[in-house]
């Protein structure tokens, strides 16, 4: 392994015990994935995975992870890695789908990926296993997000904008409103000027990251709490992970303590739990 992480010193005094049973995938800027630990540990060895010239996605599921990456020539190659030994596992979940998007997202059971097609601005949602799939249109789609159990799937999407007019810094630019709803709802949530990080569906809720702070919304739009924090959120159980600002921290869903897991920015990519 390039890199062996030290166990904490911050545990003796995080109230957030640490278990070394919970792992967390990273995503490296070299194109491997590690698996670490909540005590600090790596526990595998940096894992290239066959035919990826870029880990473009990284998921939790619920025996392990899923890691969608990309050939030299941008073909999708889609792998789960299971526990206790997280050896990359190639699943023909995408085959035959061409080059795919941004938009993309796996149910933590594993049973479900939807993504958005690059020919057209189609939606798909795929069941793994038999290969079956719906195709709905959804222009502008730029996130998504599955709900815990795999039942509805949360987009983002960018609405349209008028430029703003050029000024001495520069020409001019435009920043899309974005809009949360979900697939099967008439109506969309909340729409926000900007959204910083993939949303998380939760339980009872959705956490949606927004400059300088996240927000907890209810499944009707309603927001129930905020709280400090900017990053990518990955959420297990009732413990949140952000990553963002040079540091990797977990803590309670809403908020409170929380502690540093270790983070090598110069090493690492992106995280997941």
């Amino acid at each position: 392994m390039k890199h062996v992480l030290a166990a904490l010193t911050l545990l003796a005094t995080s109230q957030c015990a640490a278990d070394p049973e919970a792992v967390y995938l990273v995503a490296n800027h070299d194109q491997t994935v590690t698996v670490h630990n909540t005590i600090g540990l790596a526990v595998s060895d940096d894992l290239r995975l066959p035919e990826v010239a870029y880990v473009e996605r990284i998921s939790a599921a619920d025996d392990g992870f899923h890691v969608l990456g990309l050939t030299g020539d941008f073909e999708p190659r889609y792998f789960r890695l299971r526990r206790p030994a997280y050896t990359p596992e190639p699943v023909d979940a995408l085959k035959g789908v061409g080059t795919t998007k941004h938009a993309w997202a796996m149910t933590r059971d594993g049973t479900k990926v939807a993504f958005e097609t690059v020919t057209r601005p189609s939606l798909v949602v795929r069941d793994v296993g038999t290969g079956r799939q719906t195709v709905t249109k959804v222009p502008d789609l730029s996130r998504l997000a599955w709900s815990p159990d795999g039942r509805r799937l949360l987009l983002t999407i960018s609405l349209p904008c008028t430029p703003l007019p050029p000024s001495e810094s520069g020409p001019a630019s435009c920043l899309p409103e974005q809009q949360l709803r979900f697939l099967d709802a008439d109506r969309p949530l909340r729409t926000f000027k900007e959204i910083t990080a993939d949303p998380v569906v939760t339980g009872d809720g959705i956490l949606v990251g927004v400059p300088g702070e996240i927000l907890h919304l209810a499944h009707d739009g309603t927001i129930l709490d905020r709280f400090k924090g900017t990053g990518r959120l990955s959420l297990r159980k009732n413990q949140l992970m952000i990553q963002g600002g040079g540091r990797l921290t977990i803590g309670p869903l809403t908020g409170g303590n929380r502690r540093d897991l270790p983070w090598e920015d110069s090493v690492m990519a992106t995280a997941t739990w």
